[in-house]
């Protein structure tokens, strides 16, 4: 059986703001995410997660300038 690599998901929270955790799949990102932000983890959309891509991260971080 094949070994699943870390992959890096953005995510999305209810009512803006986003940000992105590592994981082997997007259940598991999910699940990260939660534990992470728990005041904020009825707040993280879960159909939000997907594979964060290089023109994606750029145009949100760009966002902080």
């Amino acid at each position: 059986m094949a070994e699943l690599k870390m992959k890096e998901y953005t995510f999305f929270f209810d009512g803006g703001g986003w940000n992105t955790e590592w994981a082997k799949t997007r259940p598991q990102a999910y699940k990260q995410a939660c534990k992470r932000f728990p005041d904020l983890a009825d707040k993280i959309l879960k159909d939000s997660f997907h594979i964060a891509k290089e023109d994606e991260r750029k145009m949100l971080l760009n966002l902080f300038y």
